[in-house]
């Protein structure tokens, strides 16, 4: 869609909208309008109204420093200054001229945040969440206004909670990388750092933790644009050779210039921090180019843009919503912003992106932010603690160190100095950065119980991707990350905590790949209990790193469980559906948070939208026609109340996929291939979905929709949903053919109906039920294919049957050598859900199939 709205757009738009207004339920929505702002670029972010004849431009041009952050202590509608008011009387003098004079002559003003009230079903603490949001209005004044002293002014003012100025935040990098040849030394030797040696097993075990899951989960990834081509489909085209079709288009926005266009031309600064994080999460591997990214195979719902407020917290919420999985943030704010240690207290007092914090942890979205980099810093008073958002005790702060695994420390170090490095004092090793107050040359650590660190990474000399040819002015010493310090074009060396925090998000993204079903309490526990420290310092030693490095293989064992005393290779995970019956599709996915997206209408809504939007809304309800409950996913989906309420939308799935490409059956001559979800968000037909193979992807996204719209309406990649067999394992005396073998995979169709405009996946023991009258005939040759598409067997996957109740699917409990007949295959009087759980972490002391047992 684009964002200049045409005519016919808005007339979409309109009729859209007068559905929903005259009986649809309302949709709540967190995927507001948001913006990031860096450098002296402006954002234009153009919204839809609810009107039938105009779009109305709600947000004006954003200049360095140009917003104020406030938020009221009453909200009520009695309140002598609640939200309301306050936007009106800063964009009409004449309503409160005294008011208008205090608040210091604001150009306009908009509610921070943009949320609908919340559907019944949704828990307290979401409920909380949205009200206190309300409290938040952002005010925008002319660029050279003095705002610091307006900030402590309005400070005076009780009736105000918060008062906070857009501060710029900073991304964790400094240029001290030096220039030397690669040489393709491979092995860990400290001495030298020319090649990857933060990937390596004797690091984090990356290589091992590849043997058994090399990743698909979706990570959210707040950061300067990667750099652009031009492409007939793609405005976002990325131009690196090991960055290609990595990045989901839909579930990606500039928060810069309101667009779905990810070049940020204006600051190579941004571009080349972004790129070089980029790559160290999921840059394509096993490529014969390049570097390894840490997921090999994850997509990235990118928002590009740098930390400065409100722009951050709105980002922050619209990749919540777009289903991702983790987010990334390479940078943050001194840990005294505002003056407070802890900026994360209740009420709206707290500091906005508190609400983003809360957003994602209520849909149980891990965020990994770094550490920072002011260990050393002349500053008052000293900035060496960890920075904000990453001390937030529901973040996972990342710090760094360096090839001899010491807490990174330029100060005194046994390495030599760069030719911008200060070469005596107390700052000898440190850059010359600006401003002259920072001295970014040693990893922040802990220094409080306000102020916790929870992991290292790697962190000096990191080698990742750059945009080609990229140089800087030789002005910008600070941030480097150009393409002269590393020989081969595309690639140069890094170091800050904003290259080791992507390293641990691309680690928690290969432990959601192998049950995207696990709780981030989960996560956070199997990181801690297998990293370097644990259970030797009880979480922090003397050199300030906290639990010490993760171990990547150690975590991602304990995540996908153990029977009869050995890992699974290979886990199976419920392809949850919904339906959207407005814009006719249905929404299949293995990743909960897009399907909680989905159900509350905020998954594929441009930020530019209005929350009231009632477009994107999947229910659960008709689906139970042809899907069953998930018994075992203990709680249903997070954020909402007791799935025993009807009114509640609980996870319904008709099959389980495989979360690895790993055969289970290496000799059975099977092979596990990826289904992919692609999807349509365009101008023509609003939101659709399809699923297809590899062979397919190159078709899809070449193939115009709409052809009477202007330009390409094409499908665009949104990332894997997990892996499907391409043949029945007959070896293993499985009957794919006989449905009374409940354990045994089937055949996987995809049909559509031109009836109901809607495409399906479709089990064999399936297609004559009466729910799918209309999607094809029963033998190949009849059936009717979704538009685009050129074939309908997809391949076998397992039924989602359980036949003793006990929370595991027949197919799974067949495959790990478990009884489906009973609930406890060892007769230890323990349940085998208990024993290995489908959505939590198995308990380290239990086996479904433990020794002993039944007779």
């Amino acid at each position: 869609m684009n964002i200049d709205v045409s005519g016919k757009r808005i007339s979409f738009l309109a009729r859209k909208l007068a559905r929903w207004q005259v009986g649809k339920l309302a949709r709540w929505h967190v995927g507001t309008l948001a913006r990031w702002h860096v450098g002296t670029l402006a954002a234009i972010i153009m919204l839809c109204a609810a009107t039938s004849s105009q779009a109305q431009r709600l947000i004006g041009p954003i200049t360095t420093k140009s917003v104020l952050v406030v938020a009221v202590r009453d909200n009520t509608d009695n309140s002598e200054l609640n939200a309301r008011r306050l936007v009106q009387a800063a964009t009409n003098s004449r309503l409160d001229p005294q008011l208008f004079e205090q608040l210091g002559h604001p150009t306009s003003a908009h509610p921070t945040f943009n949320f609908t009230e919340p559907p019944q079903f949704m828990i307290d603490e979401y409920v909380e969440m949205a009200e206190t949001s309300r409290h938040y209005v952002s005010l925008r004044y002319p660029d050279r206004t003095d705002l610091s002293q307006l900030e402590r002014e309005l400070r005076g003012d009780n009736r105000l909670l918060y008062v906070g100025v857009d501060r710029l935040g900073h991304f964790s990098a400094f240029p001290n990388d030096p220039i030397f040849p690669y040489s393709g030394t491979f092995g860990f030797d400290p001495t030298r750092n020319d090649y990857q040696w933060a990937a390596h097993n004797n690091t984090m075990k990356l290589p091992s933790a590849w043997d058994r899951n090399k990743g698909w989960a979706t990570v959210g990834l707040l950061d300067g644009g990667p750099p652009t081509t031009t492409h007939p489909t793609n405005l976002y085209a990325i131009d690196h050779p090991d960055l290609q079709g990595i990045v989901a288009y839909n579930h990606s926005w500039n928060f810069i210039d309101g667009s779905k266009n990810l070049a940020d031309p204006g600051n190579t600064h941004n571009t080349s921090h972004g790129t070089h994080v980029l790559g160290l999460i999921v840059a394509n591997t096993n490529n014969n180019i390049g570097i390894a990214g840490t997921c090999w195979t994850c997509s990235v719902n990118y928002g590009v843009g740098g930390p400065q407020e409100p722009y951050t917290s709105t980002a922050a919420i619209w990749l919540t919503s777009a289903g991702s999985q983790v987010i990334n943030l390479s940078g943050g704010y001194d840990p005294f912003f505002e003056g407070t240690p802890a900026p994360c207290v209740s009420g709206p007092s707290a500091h906005p992106f508190c609400i983003a914090l809360t957003n994602m942890k209520i849909r149980e979205v891990v965020f990994v932010a770094a550490a920072g980099n002011s260990r050393h810093s002349n500053a008052t008073p000293p900035v060496f603690a960890v920075q904000f958002p990453a001390s937030e005790p529901t973040a996972i702060g990342v710090g760094g160190i360096d090839s001899l695994k010491d807490l990174w420390d330029e100060v005194g170090s046994i390495w030599p100095l760069d030719a911008w490095d200060i070469t005596s004092g107390p700052f000898t090793g440190c850059p010359v950065v600006y401003p002259p107050t920072e001295r970014e040359c040693g990893s922040n650590f802990s220094s409080s119980t306000d102020q916790i660190l929870d992991f290292v990474a790697p962190s000096r000399r990191v080698l990742s991707t750059v945009p080609q040819g990229l140089n800087y002015a030789p002005s910008y010493v600070y941030f480097p990350l150009n393409d002269s310090n590393f020989p081969t074009t595309g690639y140069a060396y890094g170091t800050g905590t904003s290259m080791a925090a992507p390293i641990v998000s691309g680690i928690v993204a290969l432990l959601r790949s192998a049950n995207p079903l696990i709780p981030r309490t989960d996560v956070y526990d199997v990181l801690k209990t297998s990293a370097s420290n644990f259970g030797i310092y009880n979480g922090f030693d003397g050199n300030n790193k906290a639990w010490g490095l993760p171990d990547a293989d150690a975590a991602l064992a304990a995540v996908q469980g153990r029977v009869a005393g050995i890992v699974v290779q290979n886990r199976l995970t419920p392809m949850f559906v919904s339906i959207n019956e407005t814009d006719k599709d249905r929404l299949y996915t293995t990743r909960p948070q897009v399907a909680i997206g989905a159900i509350l209408g905020d998954y594929l809504r441009e930020p530019g939208e209005p929350a009231s939007s009632p477009y994107e809304t999947y229910l659960t309800s008709r689906v139970r026609d042809e899907a069953q409950d998930v018994t075992g996913y203990i709680g249903g989906f997070p954020g909402f109340k007791s799935s025993l309420l009807l009114t509640v939308p609980s996870p319904v799935a008709s099959f389980w996929m495989f979360t690895s490409g790993n055969n289970p059956w290496p000799k059975s001559g099977v092979t596990v291939l990826p289904l992919y979800r692609m999807s349509l968000w365009e101008s023509c037909d609003a939101r659709h979905h399809a699923y297809v193979t590899a062979d397919e992807i190159a078709m899809m996204e070449a193939t115009d929709q709409c052809p009477a719209a202007p330009g390409m309406q094409a499908y665009h990649l949104d990332g894997i949903e997990g892996y499907i067999l391409d043949q029945c394992p007959l070896a293993l005396e499985y009957d794919c053919e006989d449905f009374a073998d409940l354990g045994a995979p089937q055949k996987l169709w995809r049909r559509y109906s031109p009836t109901e405009q809607m495409s399906a996946l479709i089990l064999d023991s399936q297609l004559t039920d009466p729910v799918f009258n209309g999607y094809g005939g029963t033998l190949p040759g009849s059936m009717n294919l979704q538009p685009g598409t050129t074939k309908s067997f997809m391949g076998y996957v397992y039924p989602n049957v359980d036949s003793d109740f006990d929370g595991l699917p027949d197919g799974m409990e067949r495959l790990y050598g478990m009884k489906w007949l009973s609930a406890d295959t060892d007769c230890d009087g323990i349940d085998d859900l208990t024993e290995f759980p489908v959505s939590h972490v198995q308990p380290a002391s239990l086996d479904p199939r433990s020794t002993g047992g039944c007779p």
